[in-house]
């Protein structure tokens, strides 16, 4: 199973100097160190999102251009992005899979020319956004940081959907228009003979929770087998966000004080990145539980774990 946070540009412990060196450290370790909850994965947005500091993309300048003359990584990746994604490298024993997506790509390739709002992916510009993403995969490869897996789009409903409010950063996708880009552009740029990132898993359907069918019925049962949270960690405002986004987080960061507290949702999480790790086998159980659901674990150490899932409102303090 894998179980990830996404490293945004604005992430409270990377960007104010008041969270002190040793504090980070500990910080990444608590989501990615055997002493920690083992986190093994991550995501990293290519480019802004709506939990940036402002928006941006890459190559913005100049506009239409159809060969990325000015591909480069942002600021934000140098100093924010790559530092974090290296600390928790270095923290984890076992690989770290990184999963990037792209919010939004250079408003020139939009049809609303905007970060933000309803909108498409020009389609004279279809596989000058493949290239877009193979250039991210090159940069960062540059950087010592392999891509495990690429996603077409974050979020796409937000930009598809009229009765969906669209201020995040966004680019809607229909299934039809997502099938034939994968096949006639993303496909072929990273499949083809030339290409070094054969391996790079090609995502789709990275969209909110409430798309996904039997959404609420879904547990481990239900053949699920990863988790991504929005952000790694966020300042006690549950900011920032250049957009005015307020949200919560697993770890929420005081750096003035130096400090940084795990929410409740950290542990929960944890019961699950921590003890069914990549590689486990789920074994089918007929077990009668009454309001709990429980399921077998078996890892790739042949350790046997049990999680259970408590439907009931109440507290109970019942041993078994």
């Amino acid at each position: 199973m894998g179980d990830a946070d996404c490293l945004q540009s604005g992430n409270p412990s990377a960007r104010l100097p008041a969270f002190v060196s040793h504090k980070k450290k500990n910080h990444f370790r608590s989501y990615c160190g055997d002493s920690g909850i083992q986190y093994n994965m991550l995501r990293v947005p290519i480019g802004g999102t709506d939990f940036s500091t402002h928006g941006y993309a890459y190559n913005e300048l100049p506009e239409n251009d159809v060969t990325l003359s000015n591909f480069t990584l942002a600021y934000e990746d140098y100093e924010y992005k790559i530092p974090m994604i290296k600390a928790c490298m270095k923290a984890a024993s076992a690989p770290i899979h990184i999963v990037s997506a792209t919010w939004s790509p250079p408003i020139w390739m939009k049809t609303n020319d905007a970060y933000s709002g309803h909108s498409k992916l020009r389609k004279e510009y279809r596989q000058t956004y493949a290239d877009y993403h193979y250039k991210f995969l090159e940069h960062y490869a540059a950087e010592g940081i392999p891509v495990w897996g690429v996603s077409i789009s974050n979020e796409p409903l937000h930009a598809s959907v009229n009765y969906i409010p669209a201020k995040i950063n966004n680019m809607g996708w229909t299934l039809d228009e997502m099938s034939e880009y994968v096949m006639e552009n993303l496909g072929p740029t990273l499949r083809g003979n030339n290409s070094n990132f054969k391996h790079v898993k090609i995502i789709a359907g990275d969209d909110l929770r409430f798309t996904i069918t039997l959404f609420w019925n879904t547990n481990l049962g239900n053949d699920v087998i990863g988790w991504l949270d929005w952000n790694m960690c966020l300042n006690t405002e549950g900011k920032p966000s250049y957009i005015g986004s307020s949200v919560d987080s697993p770890i929420l960061v005081n750096a003035e004080e130096g400090e940084f507290y795990k929410q409740p949702m950290f542990y929960a999480i944890g019961h699950f990145s921590k003890f069914v790790p990549r590689g486990s086998r789920r074994i089918r159980v007929n077990v009668d539980c009454g309001d709990k659901e429980a399921e077998l674990i078996i890892n790739a150490n042949s350790i046997t774990t049990v999680e259970m899932l408590n439907k009931n409102d109440m507290e109970s303090n019942e041993e078994d």
